[in-house]
């Protein structure tokens, strides 16, 4: 599927669900198989410092461009986009029992990044 036809049915997601915002919306795309990045805040923090988005604001740009370098990240690694999406997640949360802490959190850890050299 096209980002067009993806762009149209986060839209539709949000204006016949009140309550959904574009967070969600991409989130309940991949949640049902759809190849899509969910651009919460772990991801768009982590996209940003590595300088493969033009900006940590929240906007329809910014989501767009999510998208562009999961597909282009899929691509290249050969896995799906769920597993970019949640590595990223991941390294930008530290959420879970095997990720002791965030890397690349809202105090970020730049001395133990793996990829500290190509953040911006």
């Amino acid at each position: 599927m096209d980002s067009d036809s993806i762009e149209n049915l986060v839209e539709k997601l949000k204006s016949n669900l009140k309550f959904m915002g574009y967070t969600n919306a991409y989130a309940f795309l991949r949640y049902v198989g759809m190849e899509v990045i969910k651009p919460d805040l772990n991801v768009v923090r982590v996209l940003f410092r590595l300088g493969l988005i033009d900006s940590e604001k929240r906007s329809i740009e910014t989501y767009k461009q999510i998208q562009e370098v999961g597909k282009r990240m899929a691509e290249a690694s050969g896995v799906r986009m769920a597993i970019i999406d949640y590595t990223l997640y991941l390294f930008g949360s530290g959420e879970k029992p095997f990720v002791r802490y965030a890397v690349c959190g809202l105090k970020p850890r730049c001395e133990e990044c793996p990829v500290e050299q190509y953040c911006c």
